[in-house]
């Protein structure tokens, strides 16, 4: 047991770790193809538990208390003083507080992850009618298994977020879904072949779904240096408009959401990369 000030929730393993096969980085994999409502990267003030593994079997359970909000009631988040629903974006004590529990097993080929989540928001919109802090909760599943020919990936995570009337106020992407499968195919001793595909499903009433097909080859020139070339193509539904992204770029940055343009709805970005990672 520990107390850490930043760490990372379960679920942000299941899609690091355990869904993605390149590991980030690159076109179509889960990491940056954009992540279910409620999902964080990190619980800041956190106490965490990791159990120790039995037959293949470990527990992680993370509890944080929120973002530090030392206020006594409903203030405005901005600024001092007591929360204004006319103009404020407001907090209270509760910002962030919440948990993570998961249940992991890796045993010889397999791996697999169940875990689950609930904890408030940060912030509500009061000047839009919100009357407190929302929840975000939600569940994933993911796995993977090695069957020495090819490595099979997968995982589905649902999120959504309820409470406060953010879900007949805001409404805009309050639940959701996402999927990922992939693929790795070794065809040399250093050479390997990456197909992965993304699917995320927006259940509110904005309807923007989204899918990306990636096509990976990596080639390992020595211990920690790794040659690649990435494909990567992202349909969206014509109420989207999400970009193709690679956790440090984006394909079509400058987007008008209300445009017929590229980079508006039902615009469907594709790219190439060439590249090489070097681990320190």
């Amino acid at each position: 047991t520990f107390v850490d000030t930043e760490v990372l929730p379960a679920e942000y393993e299941a899609l690091a770790v355990v869904i993605d096969p390149v590991g980030g980085g690159l076109y179509g994999g889960p990491l940056v193809t954009g992540t279910p409502t409620g999902i964080t990267s990190r619980f800041s003030n956190s106490v965490v538990y990791k159990t120790p593994t039995m037959s293949g079997f470990r527990g992680h359970f993370s509890w944080t208390a929120g973002s530090e909000n030392n206020t006594s009631g409903d203030v405005n988040s901005a600024a001092v003083g007591a929360c204004a629903p006319a103009t404020a974006t407001c907090t209270n004590d509760k910002a962030g507080r919440g948990y993570d529990l998961a249940v992991m097993y890796g045993n010889g080929p397999l791996n697999a992850l169940l875990s689950t989540w609930d904890y408030y928001g940060t912030t509500y919109a009061a000047v839009g009618g919100e009357t407190g802090l929302a929840k975000r909760q939600g569940w994933a599943l993911a796995g993977n298994y090695d069957f020495g020919v090819v490595k099979l990936h997968g995982g589905y995570i649902a999120g959504r977020i309820r409470g406060g009337e953010y879900e007949t106020v805001t409404v805009s992407n309050n639940k959701n879904a996402m999927w990922s499968l992939g693929l790795v195919w070794p065809v040399s001793g250093a050479g390997r072949v990456v197909v992965n595909a993304t699917g995320f499903n927006d259940k509110s009433v904005a309807d923007r779904d989204f899918k990306v097909l990636g096509l990976s080859y990596l080639h390992d020139l020595s211990k920690r240096t790794t040659a690649y070339v990435n494909y990567g193509k992202l349909t969206n539904n014509g109420n989207s408009f999400a970009s193709l992204q690679t956790g440090g770029d984006v394909l079509g940055a400058t987007i008008n959401p209300g445009s017929n343009t590229a980079g508006g709805l039902g615009y469907d970005p594709s790219g190439l990369m060439l590249g090489v990672r070097h681990s320190f």
